[in-house]
């Protein structure tokens, strides 16, 4: 873990998402999500192939259940 890449986390991956109550409308929490390594790695393993080959493309990311797939592919 160097500066670089932690600053590139905080400043590009990990983000604040407030809970809200349904009934009243209201925040009632936060959560920060932060990636986990293999949701870091993946991402920036997309990120190089399309840097080298432009988009367009279509991947197949494997993650087992409950391991954060949506937030990789968001």
């Amino acid at each position: 873990m160097t500066k670089e890449s932690l600053s590139n986390i905080l400043e590009n991956y990990s983000q604040v998402v407030e809970k809200i109550d349904r009934k009243t409308n209201k925040v009632v929490g936060e959560t920060m999500i932060f990636p986990r390594y293999h949701q870091l790695t993946v991402v920036r393993k997309l990120l190089a192939d399309t840097l080298r080959n432009e988009v367009g493309k279509r991947y197949l990311i494997q993650h087992s259940a409950g391991s954060g797939k949506s937030n990789s592919i968001a």
